[in-house]
């Protein structure tokens, strides 16, 4: 974990949820600066992170980190997106990958009993210690593209960002011509956020937090956008009305 960078990190993917671009811009700046000067920080391929370098990897600002040894901090190889059913548990269609894409392999369909590349770790006597990643260099580049254009479209910073990603995944890199306005390079800045955070536990934030859920889910009540408050937290407030979200 990069110390440095955890707190401008997370508060700018809070400012993300908040819609406070600017604030998420200031915020998440010296981090992206950090990044490009590729010292403690840098984006790299994500088969160099997944599966068995995120305690070493550049990428990756901050994790729940496991530990293997007997010592009850590694986790359980079930865990980790195994397929425990017979059918596939990897629902990403792979025809969303543009050829070339090195991120595919690590997110392709698995068989009976087998987990996906990106989480396919070492693992000894059914225990793994590889990390979950929580937030990465390429989230915060993400996002910071993402502010960027939601300010003004056309940000060369902007165009920089998402390339950096792609460019590190084997991609051609967008242009104005690929890319012709703000709402061309607000999808295309989804698409990225959906390849390239696959499986780490991003995707339904990110489609509640940018307003794709009636559309994506146009079935799931409006209110299971948030989660219920566990009743078992209401039980210890003195007076427990109005503590529960709306719909539960």
């Amino acid at each position: 974990m990069r110390k440095g960078a955890q707190l401008p990190a997370l508060l700018g993917k809070v400012y993300m949820y908040q819609k406070n671009y600017a604030k998420a811009i200031t915020t998440l700046l010296p981090v992206v600066t950090a990044i490009y000067a590729g010292t403690s920080l840098a984006i790299v391929p994500q088969t160099t992170t997944f599966p068995n370098g995120m305690k070493s990897s550049k990428d990756i600002i901050f994790s729940v980190q496991y530990l293997l040894g007997g010592i009850g901090e590694s986790v359980n190889q079930n865990n980790r997106y195994r397929n425990q059913s017979g059918s596939n548990t990897i629902t990403l269609p792979q025809a969303l990958f543009e050829t070339g894409d090195n991120r595919k392999a690590l997110v392709a369909p698995t068989g009976n009993g087998a987990r996906p590349g990106k989480f396919n770790g070492t693992q000894v006597n059914n225990e793994t210690s590889m990390d979950m990643p929580v937030i990465r260099c390429a989230d915060v580049l993400l996002l910071y593209a993402e502010a960027l254009n939601e300010t003004s479209y056309g940000n060369t910073e902007a165009f920089k960002a998402v390339n950096a990603i792609r460019t590190n995944a084997g991609l051609t890199i967008l242009t104005a011509v690929t890319t012709a306005d703000q709402a061309a390079f607000r999808t295309a800045v989804y698409k990225e956020r959906r390849l390239e955070l696959a499986l780490e536990c991003d995707r339904w934030f990110d489609i509640v937090r940018t307003g794709q859920m009636p559309v994506i889910y146009p079935l799931v009540p409006a209110f299971r956008r948030l989660f219920p408050i566990p009743q078992l937290e209401i039980q210890n407030i003195n007076d427990k009305t109005g503590w529960q979200n709306n719909g539960y």
